[in-house]
């Protein structure tokens, strides 16, 4: 169950007038104006006739075929993903006093989600490590990014700020390499190096939802 100050259920938001239907939509029909979707807790699919269709599907994450990227990485565009990275980093990280272990949590793009998850990294890590008992410099936190600033988008003297906010002994930047390739432990750059890690966030593309794009 999700954290509701994270996550509300549909059933506190919608009163009666409106229909929840649980299920992954597997078609859109615009021709008969049909939607094809299969049921949450049932194997066979239905048909949902519309007059109107508003799709706010979001986005998808963009691996690129990038080698091993959507196999080994972490997406964050989901309360789930969100949950997966904060139990890796618990599971992960030594208990306080009793080792010296570096976590490695490397996040892939330097963009908004990127920039933004490390400064929350720096002030979540000494809150998950307080109450699990967890060392809290057992995490260490690298942005890698293609560019050689981060936000790239925004102008240069932004970056900066953002790169000033981020500075920590427990924070390091990555630039100028594109990941090439990901195994299980290890991230290839096209630049020629190599990094370790032990957690990889991908926040470094993301693509319009498949089904809108259908």
């Amino acid at each position: 169950e999700l954290p509701k100050n994270v996550a509300l259920p549909f059933t506190e938001i919608f009163n009666k007038k409106i229909t929840i239907i649980q299920g992954n939509v597997e078609t859109i029909d615009v021709k008969t104006q049909t939607i094809l979707y299969s049921p949450t807790n049932s194997a066979q699919s239905q048909r949902l006739p519309y007059d109107y269709l508003i799709l706010t599907l979001g986005s998808e994450s963009a691996y690129f075929g990038i080698p091993g990227l959507e196999e080994y990485a972490i997406p964050l565009k989901t309360v789930d993903d969100a949950m997966k990275i904060k139990e890796a980093i618990k599971n992960m990280c030594c208990e306080e006093g009793k080792c010296n272990k570096k976590v490695q949590l490397v996040i892939g793009g330097g963009g908004f989600s990127g920039t933004e998850l490390a400064g929350e990294m720096l002030m979540y890590k000494d809150k998950i490590a307080k109450q699990n008992h967890l060392d809290k410099n057992c995490l260490d936190i690298s942005i890698m990014q293609g560019s050689d600033r981060l936000l790239k988008e925004l102008d240069p003297h932004v970056s900066l700020l953002a790169q000033k906010r981020l500075m920590s002994s427990q924070m390091h930047f990555l630039f100028g390499g594109h990941i090439k390739e990901v195994t299980k432990d290890t991230i290839q750059t096209d630049d020629g190096k190599s990094y370790p890690y032990d957690i990889l966030v991908w926040t470094g593309g993301v693509s319009a939802n498949h089904l809108a794009k259908n």
